[in-house]
């Protein structure tokens, strides 16, 4: 088990023990070590290393909800696709899927949040930045694909 892993499921533990203040501790360091190995892991997994990177952000937003923050979970909303914007190119097939199938998962968390914090969402500075970078790479994408 990767030390991602341990940590993922100590902030798991603290979560679910509604220990907000150790699962948000705990998913900061799960998030430092998934960017410190996101560029790398790219190149071989692409999904995987996608997916360490966001689920660590995920978890840091839904922390941010129940804390009462919005604004601070649609930041890390939008940390996500800082993150995939930050990746290296050229990018190989596979890498594009991967980046499509986070962007989708973005879409749907952001959906989420936007269902259960309707009258934060307009007030949000950050929810048109949000959709404006997801539209970014999605023309990145089809711009890589016109190729």
């Amino acid at each position: 088990m990767s030390l991602w892993e341990i940590t993922m499921l100590k902030a798991t533990n603290a979560f679910s023990t509604q220990d907000y203040v150790e699962a948000k501790r705990l998913n900061k360091c799960a998030l430092k070590i998934a960017r410190q190995g996101l560029e790398e892991e790219f190149k071989v997994d692409p999904e995987a290393a996608l997916a360490s990177v966001m689920v660590c952000l995920f978890n840091l937003s839904d922390i941010a909800i129940y804390q009462q923050q919005p604004q601070q979970a649609c930041e890390y909303l939008l940390q996500t696709v800082t993150d995939i914007q930050n990746l290296p190119t050229p990018i190989s097939q596979l890498q594009q899927h991967a980046i499509l199938r986070s962007v989708q998962q973005i879409r749907m968390e952001w959906q989420r949040f936007n269902q259960h914090y309707p009258h934060h969402f307009m007030a949000l500075d950050n929810s048109q930045q949000l959709q404006h970078h997801l539209w970014q790479i999605d023309n990145q994408l089809h711009a890589l694909r016109a190729h």
